[in-house]
Formats: C-alpha cells, structure tokens, sequence
C-alpha cells in the first residue's frame, strides 16, 4: 500500500514538472483540431463551390499553423509566470502562497481567452477583400466566418474541462492548510454552479442552433442560384434565339435589358456552335452561366439575393432552441440545487443522526445520490472510531480512579511500618550506642525518611490523577513557607548542603496549603540541592515584584547541572501532568500542586536564555509564582527578617 501511494505522489510530482509542456501542447493540439475539423466540414455546411475551396484549403493550412504557433506562445507566457509555483510543487515543497494557488486555478480561463481571441482573429482574415480566394463572395465568405468561430467556439468547452483537470491534479499535490485557506477565501457568489450548469447546457445547443442557421442559409442559397440558372437557361432558349426579320436584334437586346434589370446580367457573345452548358465564377463569387444559342451564346451573370425573411427564420428558429434549452436548463438547476440544499441538511444531522444500513437516499440526481452515500458512510465509520474512542477514554478514566482509590485506600498499610520504624530508630537514638551502631543507624533513619516521602509522592501523584487532591489554603508568613520547604527538601534528599535565603523586607501572607506548598518547593529544592552536591551554595530568593498580585520564589542551583538533572528539568518545562519516575515525578507533582493553587512554573538559565538552549556551563533557575490574596499587604517590618544564610546543619528560621 506504501509502495502505491508512494508511486501515486510520484506521479502526480512528474505532472507538476510537465504541466506547461502539457498546457502547450494543449492549446496547439486544440486549434489544430478546429482547423481540420472546419476544413472537413465547412465545403459541404456551407456548399462552397469548388473554384472556392481549391485555394482556400492551402490559405487555411497557413492561417491554421500561424494561429497553432500564436496561442502556443501565449500559453508558453501565461504558464511561465506560474514556473515558481509548478517548482515547488515539484518538489513537494511547502514554502506554496494561496494567492499563487488562485492566479493557477484562473490559468484555463486565460487560456481559453487567448485561444478564442487568436482563433477569431485568424478566421476573420479570410473575409478581408486582399486574402480572400477568388470565387468567394462576401455572403459565403461571412458564413465561413461565423461557422470558423462556433467551431472555435465548440473547440475551447473540451479543452476547458481538461486544462481543468490538469489543474485539478496540482491542486492534489498541494499543501492542504493552504488550499483550505483558499478555499475559504473564495467568496459564495463565487461558486456559480448553476451558472456554469446553465451553460454547459446553452452553449452546445446555441452552437448546435446557430451552425444549423448557417447550414440552411448556406443551402437555401444554393437552391436560389440552381433556380436562377435553370431560369437563365429558359430565358435563353425561349427568348434570346434568333427570330427572322428585321425585329430580331431589337428584340433580343430589349429582352437582355428586362433580363439585366431583373437580376439576370445577360450578354450575347459570339462563340462555338457547340451544345454544351458551361458554368463559371466570377472573381467576386457570382455564379456565371453561359448557354449556346443558334448563332452565339447568351453568358449570364446572376445574383442569389436571398430574402429577409429566410434568415430571420432560421436565427428565429436557433434563438427559440436556446430559449427553449435555457428554460430547460432552469428546471434542471434548480433541482440539482434542492437536491443539493436537502442533501447538506441531511448530512448536517448525520452528527445527532444515525443511519440505518441500506437506507434510501432521497436525491434526484445520481450525483448527489453517490456523495450522500459516501459520506453516510464515512460518518459511520466516524461513529465506530468515536465510539471506540470514547470506551478507551472512558477506560483510561476508570483505571485513573481506580489506582487512585487504590493507592488512597493502601497509604494507611504503607506508611505505618515505616513510621514504626522511624519511631523505633529514634527511641533508639537515646540509646547509647556506639560510633559503628549510630552510623547504621543514621543510614536506617534517612533511608526510611526518604522511602516515606517517595510514597508520599506517589501517592499525592495518584490523587493528582484521580483529581481527589484537596488544596485547603490558609494565610502564612513567606519565611515559614521557605523555612518549611527547607525541611521538606533535607528530609527529601537526605543531603546536608549549603543553603542561602534571600527573603525581601515587608512581604505578605501568602494563602497556600501548608503541606502540599511547602512539599512542592522542597521538591524543587531538593533537586537543586543533589544536581549541586558540595559544588555550591543553593540560594532562594522570595520577592514581590511591582507590588503585584503574584509572589515570586526563585531557586538557584549552585553549580552546573550535570546531563541527568537538565534532562529532568526538560522534561518538567515541557510536561504538566505527573509523570516519570523518582525525582522526575517528584518535580512533576510539585509543578501540578502549584498549578492547582493558581501559580505557575518556569525552568531557565540565570539570564541566559531559555533551558532548551541549556550548555554544561548553564546555571538553571526554577522560578515559581504563587497568586496572593486580593487584599494583600506588607507585613510590619517587625515582622519580617533580613536576608540570611542556612549552613548545612542550620535549621531555617
């Protein structure tokens, strides 16, 4: 299946790197058809005489390779000025700019323009007196006009539907957000439907109509000029033969001047005796007849005037044909567009709705009938994914809570061992016991100190999930917060290293849950404390920026963090949940329980830059925002104490 989506998008890159050849071609292959097909079919529509159609056919050839050659190069222009964006759809890449994507999809209709444009342009040369062939007349040379133009016209519908297509298959290869943008941005009187419905049903019909007017025309005409000729000949033999006596030339040149005034140019010429009819054209197109007499030969020269009315009928004829379509056309739209109004509101409800096997679609048209169907289908297998989707989320959530139940019913069975035997290392301690016994048992009691925070972790951690951890907050001096943090982070790591407390003069009560803050910060501490180790001094810096409504508690690392506590620190900028394992679950519970107490948290450099840009040399910075009541105020200086340095075995004040 990779394979053949691979060779599918390989595929449709070549038409990217194709498409102006192909466009080119296009445009010359269709006027190369309409040429040939206008040679084919004009002699026998318009019944052009053949004293016409000899030098006519090498004029046309020429007029048709220069007007092939004309749009050709305008097609080789318009698609030039797209050669950027065929580029990098070739490429598949997506530096691609909707406007780009428009100027494409407008392409076919340029090049509809300069084919209808140059065609017309070639075609109307042959009515001009200096490049018509000889024999033509201007009637005949009109019609040929007229029928080169709805054969051009005839011409542009295919080559719009597959210059179309050929663009259809770019936009596939396109990125989707920027052809949703375009699409979103074409306005909805755009999206002409009926109109161009109302069109691919009129214009074949008008072009059908109107070359059905010109046919008849064409062969009414040669109707008129055999009547004409078949009277010629009569007027001839009935009334220009030679009489006897001395009326003869008299009446012979009075009957020619009634002939002439009739239409009937009539000229008495000496020649062969022969019995033959011979028929010619003159220059200007007419047709000449000349018929042997006893003693000469009558030529006449004839005019074909046709009446009004015959043309006025045949257009009538046509302009009632595509009335009479575009009534029908009418009718046919407007059902398309009930079926299709009907059908969006039917797949509108398919979100609230559901739909039963086999069940009819109700559309006129088989069309809308076979995208109904497909996207009832598609909305049923939507359903069956949602559906399982949402059994896995509603799994997911009752594991949730059932392992936070659990560990909430089993943390009394946890921690009372544990605190048996730190209870019992303590009575113990009052013992007297000597240097080996009392470093056993330092091990023992800080051993057990930290597997008791470690189940506390996991336990807050799964109330966290279960959402059952309560934050009860109650107003507390800043230095105890600290100084409790403080506890939390030794008891947490078991490590003795330097602490430095910053705390700035006249600084509020904070409402936070005591425990549940103070282990959070620890938590953050303690981290500091082991990526620091003896290297450094571990500073906390509490402020009150701007006198605002959030209080800041920085905690500074004291030496570079090794790889595995910047991976940690990562990992907690990028994360908001409880997750990992050890200290990386621990920094991610005290992230979450100060997320629930309406702070925040941010892991950087010290004025270095973000973590993510982090070196070996780096110092990271874990500054935490606590919110403080609306009415907070600063406490009494008496209150607050000056800026102070723990030391590995000083208590906090």
């Amino acid at each position: 299946m990779s394979a053949s989506i691979d060779a599918t998008e390989a595929s449709r890159r070549r038409a990217a790197a194709t498409f102006p050849r192909r466009m080119v071609a296009l445009v010359m292959i269709t006027g190369v058809l309409a040429s040939m097909t206008l040679a084919a079919a004009a002699p026998s529509i318009l019944r052009l005489p053949g004293e016409a159609t000899g030098p006519l056919l090498p004029l046309g050839a020429k007029l048709a390779a220069g007007g092939a050659l004309a749009v050709g190069a305008a097609a080789a222009l318009e698609t030039r000025r797209h050669r950027w964006l065929l580029r990098n759809l070739a490429i598949g890449s997506q530096a691609i700019h909707p406007d780009d994507l428009e100027r494409l999809a407008n392409l076919p209709r340029r090049l509809t323009f300069w084919v209808a444009s140059i065609g017309a342009l070639v075609s109307g040369v042959t009515f001009l007196a200096p490049l018509r062939p000889e024999h033509l007349d201007e009637g005949r040379a009109l019609s040929l006009v007229l029928l080169s133009w709805m054969t051009i016209a005839a011409a542009c519908v295919p080559f719009v539907v597959v210059a179309r297509a050929a663009v259809s298959e770019l936009f596939e290869i396109a990125p989707i957000d920027v052809v949703r943008v375009l699409v979103d941005r074409i306005p909805p009187e755009r999206l002409r439907g009926q109109a161009r419905l109302l069109a691919s049903i009129i214009l074949p019909v008008a072009l059908a109509g109107f070359g059905g007017a010109l046919a008849t025309h064409a062969h009414l005409r040669s109707q008129v000029e055999e009547a004409r000729a078949a009277t010629a000949r009569a007027i001839a033999h009935s009334v220009l033969q030679p009489l006897r006596g001395d009326l003869d030339a008299t009446g012979r040149m009075e009957s020619a001047r009634v002939a002439t005034s009739r239409g009937y140019a009539t000229a008495i010429l000496p020649g062969p005796l022969d019995l033959a009819e011979t028929r010619d054209r003159t220059s200007d197109g007419r047709l000449a007849v000349s018929v042997p007499l006893e003693d000469a030969r009558a030529t006449f020269v004839l005019t074909t005037p046709l009446p009004r009315r015959a043309a006025l009928v045949g257009l009538g004829v046509a302009f009632s044909g595509v009335v009479i379509a575009a009534g029908l056309a009418m009718l046919l739209a407007r059902a398309l567009a009930r079926d299709l109004v009907d059908a969006t509101a039917r797949m509108t409800r398919l979100g609230t709705e559901r739909v039963l096997p086999g069940a009819a679609v109700e559309a006129r048209f088989e069309v809308v009938a076979d995208l109904e169907r497909a996207t009832h289908g598609l909305a049923e297998r939507f359903r069956v994914f949602a559906a399982a989707q949402e059994r896995a989320l509603e799994a997911r959530e009752a594991a949730r809570r059932t392992r936070g139940l659990l560990f909430a019913s089993v943390s009394h069975d946890l921690k009372s061992p544990l605190n048996a035997i730190l209870g019992f290392a303590d009575l113990i301690d009052a013992m007297d016991l000597g240097p080996d016994q009392r470093e056993s048992l330092d091990i023992v009691r800080s051993r057990g100190r930290e597997l008791l925070g470690l189940i506390e972790t996991i336990l807050d951690a799964a109330r966290v999930e279960a959402g059952q951890l309560a934050i009860v907050k109650q107003s507390m001096p800043v230095v105890e917060l600290v100084g409790e943090s403080v506890r939390a982070a030794r008891l947490l790591s078991g490590e003795e290293g330097s602490i430095s407390l910053e705390i700035d003069e006249g600084l509020p009560d904070i409402p936070v849950d005591t425990i549940h803050a103070s282990r959070a910060l620890g938590a953050f501490l303690a981290h500091a404390m082991k990526a620091s180790g003896e290297a450094g001094e571990v500073v906390v810096r509490a402020s009150w920026p701007g006198r605002g409504e959030v209080l800041r508690i920085d905690i500074v690392h004291g030496a570079p963090a090794p790889a595995s506590a910047r991976e940690r620190l990562a990992m907690l900028a990028h994360r908001s949940g409880p997750r990992g394992r050890g200290m990386a679950l621990a920094l991610s519970l005290a992230k979450r329980v100060l997320e629930l107490h309406g702070g925040t948290v941010q892991v950087v450099l010290d004025g270095t830059g973000e973590l993510s840009r982090a070196s070996a040399d780096d110092v990271p910075v874990v500054k935490c925002s606590l919110p403080l009541a609306r009415d907070a105020a600063p406490r009494p200086s008496t209150n607050t104490i000056p800026p102070l340095a723990l030391s590995a075995r000083t208590p906090p004040r």
